[in-house]
């Protein structure tokens, strides 16, 4: 077992090497007529689609039932050639194979409390013997990811993310943000959430961090994310001013259902002293007094202070 897992490993790194270097058997995409013969879907010239790893119905194609492929399975091999040649669902399949893979050996070693000698099971053993060619997994599995994340598969930008982070490698931090960014970047809001969430874990960079809250702010309207927009586009973090933005932004952060505190004040201050548009006393008295319902605090005195 140890030795097949290490022979596929060693036949997936090759491929994702670089394509000048991979090098595939005579009748697949080794050439540019067998490449081909693959993206017009010619099985004869290709060996490309084998009924085990993804089955065809009328309305299309059906995704393959990963649950007990292992990374030394027909199916799996055939998931590498194929992301190799820029089939990006079979990328995500390939990286979720792995992914399961690696995750359930770490599972197991907690499970079986293998880092307590006076705890130890016999399975710890065979999980030992198999630790190298696990790791040797993470590699490949996280650069399928990142070539399904590329490709527009935005779910696999999100497991990528948080392979990179379970790991703790060097780098995965930098390289969960970059899968995040790409997502969020697509209007996918779970990257964004995600990303988002990584700010109180790690050093996300300004850039990032404002794009999240902004894409959160406009799709679904979240609170906290157009507050922490409107700061941004106000004080010119992570790109350029924009002051109408801003106040747009803490518009919908004061407005229902959510109602922040802090995006209502914020916006009450650019009404009242007409940053980013016009003076509104009448529309700043009244987000004022939204922040006092929200926020006892002595800046309520504000309110009254507001000659109409």
């Amino acid at each position: 077992m140890p030795r097949m897992i290490a022979m596929i490993v060693l036949a997936m790194l090759a491929m994702f090497a670089s394509s000048s270097a991979a090098q595939f058997a005579p009748g697949s995409s080794g050439d540019a007529a067998s490449k081909q013969a693959c993206e017009a879907g010619d099985d004869v010239g290709c060996a490309k689609k084998p009924e085990t790893a993804l089955a065809q119905t009328a309305a299309g194609p059906v995704a393959p039932d990963l649950s007990k492929l292992a990374p030394n399975s027909p199916e799996t091999a055939e998931f590498a050639r194929n992301c190799e040649i820029g089939d990006m669902a079979q990328c995500h399949y390939l990286a979720q194979v792995l992914d399961r893979f690696i995750r359930s050996y770490s599972e197991r070693r907690i499970m079986y409390k293998c880092s307590d000698p006076a705890s130890r099971r016999a399975a710890c053993n065979q999980l030992d013997a198999i630790s190298k060619e696990v790791v040797s997994l993470i590699s490949p599995a996280g650069k399928a990811y990142a070539k399904a994340c590329e490709g527009s598969i935005d779910v696999a930008c999100v497991e990528g993310a948080r392979l990179e982070l379970s790991i703790g490698q060097e780098g995965g931090v930098n390289r969960a943000i970059d899968l995040l960014y790409a997502g969020c970047a697509r209007d996918n809001v779970p990257s964004c959430l995600e990303l988002t969430g990584l700010r109180s874990k790690a050093s996300v960079d300004v850039q990032s961090a404002r794009l999240a809250a902004g894409k959160l702010c406009v799709l679904i309207a979240q609170p906290i994310a157009c507050y922490e927009f409107g700061q941004a586009l106000a004080s010119g973090i992570g790109g350029p001013a924009n002051l109408p933005a801003a106040r747009d932004a803490y518009a919908r952060g004061c407005e229902e259902p959510g109602n922040n505190a802090d995006a209502c004040w914020s916006y009450a201050g650019m009404l009242k002293f007409g940053r980013g548009g016009p003076v509104d006393r009448a529309g700043a008295r009244e987000a004022y007094l939204k922040y006092c319902r929200l926020k006892q605090t002595k800046r309520c005195v504000a309110a009254d202070e507001i000659k109409l």
